[in-house]
């Protein structure tokens, strides 16, 4: 049928070619139907975009917003505390906890006070 209207390349290489551009444009993935008498196949091309839920922002976000208070929350329970005794208690890698932490002291809600392995993070009242 695709070539009739001059699509492909008569290999079946035109098929995966139609599923990869319905996949990046999150089109409803055709379905490839098959019926006898008479001997047909329908191979419907829907452009309409997927109802699947995508994974939101908002979740992540409202996570970020909910680890960034306990940091400061445990902050001002233990008045100071290093990036691995903080990544600990909130159960997060150190990595995202100093990319966290960074955060908040930009916002100004926590301070830091010296360098490497022996600094503190305070809360700012």
């Amino acid at each position: 049928m695709l070539n009739l209207i001059a699509i492909g390349e008569r290999a079946g290489s035109s098929v995966t070619d139609i599923y990869s551009v319905w996949t990046e444009k999150d089109w409803i993935d055709p379905e490839v139907e098959e019926q006898s008498d008479p001997d047909r196949t329908i191979f419907p091309l829907v452009f309409t975009k997927n109802k699947r839920k995508k994974t939101s922002g908002k979740k992540q976000v409202s996570k970020t917003i909910a680890n960034r208070d306990q940091i400061v929350s445990y902050i001002q329970k233990q008045n100071g505390a290093g990036t691995s005794e903080i990544a600990a208690q909130i159960e997060l890698s150190t990595a995202r906890t100093r990319v966290l932490l960074a955060e908040l002291i930009s916002e100004g809600r926590i301070c830091a006070e010296g360098n490497g392995r022996a600094r503190k993070y305070y809360a700012i009242e």
